[in-house]
């Protein structure tokens, strides 16, 4: 809200999860299958390397441009996610 983003809880349900594993390799960062969820594969690999912690995945391939900007922004290029971020870090 103070940047004026959106953003929301992720939840990353265990079929993302499946698509990590491989027969090669301890996991694989590549699902091929045409089911979708892009980004809710990624944030399940992630996941795999932060333990317990808190983390966020900040996703911006969907909205990293736009021809049709809010107020706030310019066409093209959107740079979604980087003011929340930048408010987070206390910059």
């Amino acid at each position: 809200r103070e940047v004026d983003e959106l953003g929301w809880p992720l939840p990353i349900h265990g079929d993302y999860r499946k698509r990590l594993k491989s027969d090669i390799a301890d996991l694989k960062n590549c699902d091929m299958s045409r089911l979708g969820g892009g980004t809710l594969t990624a944030a399940a690999f992630l996941e795999e390397f932060v333990d317990k912690r808190d983390w966020c995945h900040l996703d911006i391939g969907g909205t990293a441009y736009t021809s049709e900007p809010q107020v706030y922004q310019g066409k093209g290029a959107t740079a979604h996610g980087v003011r929340m971020l930048l408010k987070y870090l206390g910059a």
